[in-house]
């Protein structure tokens, strides 16, 4: 029988509301509210993924099973990478967990998170009529070498 995954920085970050704001870009009361409306959603996602899987390598296992983090955890991790755009080593040090692990805790989150808000993008998508001009500075510029016998080659 799998456990419940004990890690609870939402709950800690919580106690520090503006430092709670400043992180995910919503305060905790709002934060909570949405994890209650985003894990029924969630936790019916996961048994249809791993009904699928069950059939095909007959297997059990728990909805929660594969993560050391808690739901409200991972909500809060996926809200700060969206908040700050920062790196995936960071977010793994943060919450303490393999930074090859960070994608796989946010990745199931972010389609039912985008049914409650606009998902920030970073495509650029230009039509056939649009011209895009690159200026690129391939200016030389002197580099000063040490001279006499420190001279490396």
């Amino acid at each position: 029988m799998a456990t419940k995954p004990k890690s609870q920085q939402a709950r800690k970050l919580a106690k520090q509301p503006s430092v709670f704001r400043r992180l995910t870009g919503i305060p905790p009361a709002i934060f909570f509210e949405l994890c209650e409306q985003v894990r029924p959603l969630y936790y019916q996602a996961e048994e249809k993924r791993l009904a699928k899987l069950r059939e095909k390598r007959l297997i059990h296992c728990h909805v929660d099973a594969q993560y050391k983090l808690s739901m409200e955890d991972r909500l809060l991790m996926l809200l700060m990478y969206y908040r700050l755009y920062t790196t995936h080593i960071l977010l793994g040090f943060l919450f303490r967990i393999d930074d090859s692990n960070v994608g796989r805790n946010i990745n199931p989150l972010q389609p039912l998170l985008a049914k409650f808000f606009k998902i920030p993008e970073r495509k650029l998508e230009l039509g056939e009529d649009e011209i895009v001009t690159l200026f690129l500075d391939g200016t030389e510029q002197k580099i000063n070498r040490p001279q006499g016998p420190k001279q490396k080659n």
